[in-house]
């Protein structure tokens, strides 16, 4: 299991750092940072970063020329 971080963050304004401020640099706020733990992913999630759900490979792909363009449905805009 991967060691959580910990990130901080302003409680006026919600900048985020990886290290306690003082001061906000964002909003000028003092002593506003409040900490908060953040899982890091495992292996496999950052292995599927680049997959999205619920698409699939439904046709192979096609040279442009090889495309029917007569075939498709156009919307008017």
């Amino acid at each position: 299991m991967p060691k959580d971080r910990i990130q901080y963050v302003c409680g006026d304004c919600g900048h985020t750092s990886t290290k306690w401020l003082g001061n906000c640099p964002n909003c000028g706020a003092w002593h506003t940072f409040k900490e908060f733990k953040v899982e890091r992913k495992t292996k496999s999630e950052k292995e599927h970063k680049g997959k999205v759900d619920g698409i699939e490979d439904s046709q192979p792909p096609q040279k442009l020329d090889e495309i029917d363009i007569d075939s498709q449905e156009r919307f008017l805009s």
